[in-house]
């Protein structure tokens, strides 16, 4: 089993009161969150977007684990 990254929790504590009601987080959201063009976070290796339909999302607890 993998350990859990020394910052994970306080990422996902951050993330979690920003973004209280959602699980998974658009694309655009998490791009102005960051400061980042979207372009860039989904040429970035191992990051964690996912495209749903025709929107790109990223789970919150992914994100946190991509952060730390």
């Amino acid at each position: 089993m993998a350990r859990e990254k020394e910052l994970f929790r306080d990422n996902l504590q951050r993330l979690d009161e920003q973004f209280p009601n959602a699980e998974l987080l658009p694309l655009l959201t998490v791009a102005h969150h960051l400061g980042m063009d979207k372009r860039t976070l989904l040429d970035s290796k191992g990051f964690p977007a996912r495209k749903l339909g025709r929107f790109w999302m990223v789970s919150k607890v992914a994100l946190a684990a991509w952060l730390s």
